[in-house]
């Protein structure tokens, strides 16, 4: 069945099982038995775009348990941040209806990985006849509370969603995230929010502006094995991550660390005890506002106000750990890029 959508005031057709970028291309109807070129670029061209997206890593300025659900999540209350630590993403559309999937590093089968499991549940529910290429250049480290996964999925919708004319809502797009991960919602917008539920529930923060050094040690939590051995000991009101979102929202900065917690810390430790020593040399060596774990561990960030400091830290910390950086908070999660 055609329908009608309308891009910059032109009116477009398009067939159904045809994707096409709306500000590329019009067409027009012929005795509605098809369609045909008026101008802009042919449907070969077209379906063989490209788009390149960085896809950024989290962090959680305060993480707290509510409780277990009846079908085995968590309820969550937390203040989640985008920061400038990302994989990189190409995405080619084309006509083989198969999805190929490259990576710079190994996940097993490629059909397991979750920016695959993106795009094909994006291709299955518009429709689409077209298949797609993902070269993904991994940077966040895995295992380690930052969200990279999560990022890759919300990359993968909203570039795909772009390429092919952006046939599905926000709502859509939310919809799709929660099939395929709790913080891919998230991930669909960044900057700073405070999520409840198991992430679903979002409400947009004023973005917070914060100098952090991260760091990351060998050792790595897996979450899964996490949230099995955590219990009513871990479990907590949500008070914490809720006074920081009113903080946030009155711009009431002073007081932020006193409320920024972590509850899974303790028994993520249990997994990853150089956490400790990296909390506490942040902490006390070099004197930064707060030093937290981020999500399930095992990453560290400090939140620094004094930049020399932070370059110190930086220089100290690199001779002893694998993955540090500089880092920034950033207002949004996925950032399209310029093709050069």
């Amino acid at each position: 069945m055609d329908f009608l959508v309308k891009a910059d005031k032109l009116k477009v057709f398009r067939k159904k099982g045809l994707s096409m970028l709306n500000y590329m291309v019009i067409f027009k109807c012929v005795n509605n038995r098809g369609i045909q070129t008026c101008t802009g670029k042919t449907l070969k061209q077209e379906a063989e775009m490209e788009l390149n997206l960085k896809a950024r890593a989290k962090i959680n300025l305060s993480l707290e348990i509510i409780g277990k659900r009846e079908d085995g999540y968590h309820d969550l209350s937390m203040i989640m941040q985008s920061i400038d630590i990302y994989d990189t993403i190409k995405l080619k559309l084309n006509h083989t209806k198969d999805i190929k999937l490259i990576t710079n590093k190994s996940f097993g089968q490629a059909k397991d990985n979750i920016a695959f499991k993106a795009a094909k549940l994006f291709l299955s529910h518009t429709s689409s006849s077209l298949g797609c290429e993902i070269d993904l250049h991994k940077a966040i480290p895995s295992e380690a509370g930052l969200g990279g996964g999560s990022a890759d999925a919300a990359a993968v919708l909203l570039g795909l969603n772009h390429l092919t004319g952006n046939p599905l809502s926000e709502k859509e797009l939310i919809s799709l995230g929660t099939q395929l991960g709790a913080d891919v919602s998230f991930c669909l917008f960044g900057g700073t929010m405070y999520a409840q539920g198991t992430g679903n529930i979002l409400q947009t923060l004023p973005f917070l502006e914060l100098d952090l050094l991260l760091v990351k040690p060998d050792e790595s939590v897996p979450t899964k094995a996490l949230f099995s051995i955590l219990d009513k000991d871990d479990f907590s009101s949500g008070e914490d991550s809720k006074k920081l979102a009113d903080l946030i929202t009155n711009r009431e900065l002073t007081n932020i660390r006193d409320h920024m917690v972590n509850k899974m810390y303790k028994k993520s430790l249990k997994f990853a005890p150089a956490m400790e020593k990296i909390i506490s040399d942040l902490e006390d060596k070099f004197s930064c506002e707060k030093a937290l774990m981020s999500g399930a561990g095992s990453a560290v960030f400090g939140v620094f106000s004094d930049k020399e400091s932070l370059e110190k830290a930086y220089d100290y910390f690199c001779t002893k750990y694998p993955y540090v950086y500089k880092t920034k908070t950033c207002d949004k999660s996925v950032a399209f890029v310029r093709s050069k």
